[in-house]
C-alpha cells in the first residue's frame, strides 16, 4: 500500500466514524461520500485539502492582537484549542481556491463540547495521524 493510499484510507476511516458518532448531521455522510469519491478519481486530492487546514490561521485574539496559529503543531502536540478558538476557516478555504470544499474544521468545532474526552481523544489521534503521513507526501 502506498503512504498516499495510507492516507486515503484513514481520511476515510475517519469520515465514518464522525459520520456515526454524529448520524444527526447529514454533512458528514456528505463528507464521507465526497472524500470515497474525490480520492477514487485523484489520490492526491485528500491530501492537498488536507494540507490546506494545516497552513498557519491568522486569528484575533479577545484583546485586539492578530497572533498566527500554527495549527499542525497545536495538533502534533495534541492541543485542541484550535477547536475553541474563533479561527475562520471558511475564509482560508476560500483564500485557496477549495470554497466548496466541505469545512469539517469548522463542522467539528460546532460539535467539540458535545464529544466525550474519549470522543475528542480519537478525533486528535486521527487528526495527528493524517498530519504525520501527509508530512510524508510531496503535494
Amino acid at each position: 500500500m502506498s503512504i498516499v493510499s495510507a492516507f486515503n484510507k484513514i481520511l476515510v476511516e475517519f469520515a465514518k466514524n464522525l459520520e456515526t458518532t454524529f448520524p444527526e448531521d447529514k454533512d458528514f455522510l456528505v463528507f464521507r461520500m465526497g472524500i470515497e469519491n474525490l480520492t477514487k478519481y485523484n489520490s492526491m486530492a485528500g491530501v492537498k485539502l488536507f494540507k490546506v487546514y494545516l497552513t498557519p490561521v491568522e486569528h484575533e485574539t479577545k484583546d485586539g492582537k492578530v497572533e498566527t496559529v500554527n495549527v499542525k503543531q497545536k495538533i502534533l502536540d495534541n492541543d485542541a484549542s484550535f477547536f475553541l478558538d474563533e479561527m475562520d476557516y471558511k475564509k482560508k478555504l476560500e483564500e485557496t481556491d477549495n470554497v466548496n470544499a466541505f469545512d469539517t474544521i469548522t463542522k467539528l468545532k460546532q460539535y467539540w463540547g458535545k464529544l466525550t474526552p474519549q470522543g475528542q481523544a480519537v478525533v486528535m489521534k486521527y487528526l495527528s495521524s493524517l498530519v504525520r503521513i501527509s508530512d510524508q507526501i510531496s503535494a
